[in-house]
């Protein structure tokens, strides 16, 4: 797998015009993370018990994180399908040329979805939509946020490679796409983003398939760098508002989270580089 320098950004140029040309991307990445954000948002200010903190807020934000890499994965079965690669391939696409082509755009898409995001979220709360603090987020700290950020983009490329590497799954399209799709609604209900941690903490059935979803240590990598978990150790309480001194813990903290962020990574990537095919599946 080598890099051709010049080649990968044709190939990057190439394919993100054909993303940013389809309208199916602004309603996907654009339209549904922000209507799941802030539904999740309305859901917790209505329904939750407790105080809406800046871990859980900043989880809700950042969903275009995973949705981004979901929609391309999707994208490009499409593409898989109708042979796109193949007929634009002239020695241009290897498998590496592809792999940081589509991360970037992922992460191209998912971070222009999630400023919006913060913007939205600025206008909610000044305009008193929403009954909390529009300054909440202006209290973390920059390196808080850049710690935030990088976890976000290793969440990103272990998702990629992960979602990219199951296009080549089966040869039947349709089967590709309900692996993924399983995938996300798995990742995203066991992991503490759509069922908050405090929910069901504790739970064996529950925390048992937390630990085998491999997106709840990137999601709990942020929530701990939010929380300030990982220098006052009381800062558990903004994830967990009940917690007492020796009460269960997913995570204590990022000593045990990041190993496996990297673990995962380098596990997927070389899923991708043995499993993925530029072609449809025979």
């Amino acid at each position: 797998m080598k890099l051709r320098n010049k080649n990968w950004i044709k190939v990057f140029l190439l394919l993100f015009k054909n993303t940013l040309s389809s309208f199916k991307t602004y309603v996907y990445v654009y339209l549904f993370s922000s209507i799941l954000c802030f539904l999740l948002i309305y859901i917790w200010l209505n329904y939750s018990l407790y105080i809406l903190l800046p871990p859980q807020l900043i989880s809700f934000l950042a969903l275009p994180f995973i949705i981004a890499p979901l929609y391309v994965s999707l994208n490009l079965i499409e593409w898989k399908k109708r042979n796109y690669l193949i007929k634009i391939n002239f020695g241009l696409i290897t498998k590496i040329n592809l792999l940081i082509s589509l991360i970037l755009i992922s992460l191209i898409l998912a971070t222009s979805s999630f400023i919006i995001n913060l913007f939205l979220n600025w206008i909610l709360t000044i305009s008193h939509v929403f009954q909390y603090n529009y300054v909440l987020l202006g209290n973390i700290e920059a390196i808080i946020w850049l710690f935030v950020i990088l976890n976000l983009i290793f969440e990103t490329i272990f998702i990629s490679c992960l979602f990219f590497a199951l296009t080549s799954m089966t040869s039947k399209t349709v089967i590709n796409i309900l692996i993924i799709l399983s995938l996300f609604i798995f990742m995203i209900t066991t992991s503490g983003l759509i069922i908050p941690p405090h929910s069901l903490s504790g739970n064996v059935v529950y925390e048992s398939l937390g630990y085998i979803n491999p997106f709840k240590y990137f999601n709990w990598t942020n929530l701990l760098f939010s929380s300030y978990q990982f220098v006052d150790k009381y800062g558990i309480t903004q994830i967990l508002p009940d917690y007492k001194e020796g009460d269960w813990i997913s995570f204590k903290g990022i000593y045990i989270t990041i190993p496996f962020e990297i673990v995962f990574v380098v596990s997927a990537f070389y899923f991708y580089k043995y499993y993925f095919r530029i072609g449809v599946k025979k």
